[in-house]
């Protein structure tokens, strides 16, 4: 199942090894360290260069090599999250809060702040100013006035993600699809849909498909110079231990198209001077850096950043008591429930998920700690959280295991008493 994508990143770090993780700056022992940088001024009121996320500030990426750091517009509690610019119109990213998120835009005319109830992800702004993420299922819609609108997923979607404008009068957005014999909470199948601003109304892109056994889902979508859409397509097999595939396509002209297989685990960034920009996690810094690709396919490094990933190294608002970083590392073991693993630096657990938000993994930790009663550790779990135990925009929910437990028979039991979620619960040891 996705689970499997994290444990690709040893393979992907053995194969970039050579720009990621030697010859870098001293890294902090977790995460990238943070970079003094001085006010915002025009660059990103003008969208100048591709902004990323470093810590407490955003570093934009410009004219090759060149990196200015900048202290956020709005100075507020919480963590970072998804950034993105259009050139001269300006800069939109996510502050992950407590509770409800808040989405920043910055122009000209200063940053405009929308306080949301819920989750946000994946800002974008058009050439015109409107202002687009994903929330809930579906999208909202921010109008250069401040008014916000929400658009409703595409047809028999689950989930929209990664929103995108074609100009002033269309979106691009990925959307999560129901597959048969997989629980609605899983994210096996996505498939990219255009949103008419004019008709109100969405049609299909692509047509990728999914069963039971394979899954297949798209990641960071971006618009290339030439108008037309790549991005990263990850398939694999539920239940095969082997790492998934990932692959780089783009969409032109209606048609989707394999450009080439990746070597691992790394998402589009966006472009620069006629580079493509990719985010690959860097094991010596346990945090995310940039890539530069040139028309040759060589590869140099920029330095630390994220874009569309989500955070490694900053502990989650909504998790106070999860420690920061990767949780059990690259090294994350999962074992199937048949045996122990052994070692004392690893804690067993049984997951289950996957939960396409976090309303949903919350509304199942209730349910659960409700029926085990107090004396149980019952905690929510993302990616950054448990790398190898689930994958990248989902949620799940730990119920940890006593050392003296036989995880086998505490599987078998917890599937009794939870016939609902038996399908959707395992051993993983982090």
């Amino acid at each position: 199942m996705r689970r499997s994508i994290a444990l690709l990143l040893p393979c992907s770090m053995a194969i970039l090894g050579t720009i990621v993780g030697s010859g870098l700056a001293p890294a902090t022992p977790m995460g990238c360290p943070s970079e003094a940088g001085g006010p915002p001024g025009a660059v990103l009121a003008e969208g100048i260069g591709v902004p990323a996320i470093v810590r407490g500030s955003i570093v934009v990426v410009r004219a090759g090599d060149d990196r200015v750091t900048l202290p956020p517009p709005v100075k507020a509690a919480g963590v970072m999250r998804h950034v993105s610019s259009m050139e001269g119109v300006g800069t939109a990213y996510v502050l992950d809060r407590q509770g409800g998120d808040m989405v920043v835009a910055v122009s000209s005319s200063g940053p405009r702040v929308f306080a949301r109830a819920d989750e946000a992800r994946h800002p974008s702004l058009s050439p015109t100013g409107e202002l687009v993420w994903a929330e809930g299922d579906g999208l909202r819609l921010a109008a250069p006035d401040g008014s916000v609108t929400a658009i409703g997923g595409p047809p028999g979607s689950t989930m929209a993600s990664f929103p995108l404008f074609m100009g002033a009068s269309a979106i691009i957005t990925v959307a999560s699809e129901a597959v048969e014999g997989v629980p609605a909470e899983r994210d096996a199948l996505n498939n990219l849909w255009l949103y008419s601003l004019e008709e109100g109304s969405w049609s299909r892109l692509t047509d990728f498909t999914a069963d039971a056994e394979h899954w297949s889902v798209i990641r960071t979508p971006i618009v290339e110079a030439d108008g037309s859409i790549s991005f990263v397509r990850v398939a694999g097999t539920a239940s095969a231990t082997i790492p998934p595939s990932f692959e780089l396509w783009n969409l032109r002209d209606g048609i989707a198209s394999k450009v080439r297989d990746l070597p691992g685990e790394m998402y589009l960034a966006g472009a620069d001077q006629g580079d493509r920009l990719w985010n690959v996690y860097s094991k010596a810094d346990e945090d995310w850096r940039i890539l530069a690709e040139d028309d040759g396919g060589s590869l140099r490094d920029l330095g630390c950043g994220r874009v569309m990933v989500d955070p490694l190294a900053e502990p989650d608002p909504d998790v106070p008591e999860a420690r920061p970083g990767r949780g059990g590392g690259p090294s994350s073991a999962r074992t199937d429930g048949s045996s122990r693993t052994g070692a004392s630096l690893f804690s067993v657990y049984i997951i289950v998920g996957d939960f396409q938000t976090k309303a949903l993994a919350e509304g199942v930790l209730r349910a659960i700690r409700a029926d085990l009663g107090p004396g149980h550790e019952v905690r929510l779990v993302e990616h950054r959280r448990a790398p190898g135990a689930i994958a990248p925009g989902v949620w799940g929910v730990l119920v940890r295991l006593e050392p003296e437990e036989d995880p086998a028979v505490a599987l078998e039991r917890f599937r009794e008493r939870f016939p609902a979620l038996a399908n959707a619960s395992w051993i993983v040891a982090i």
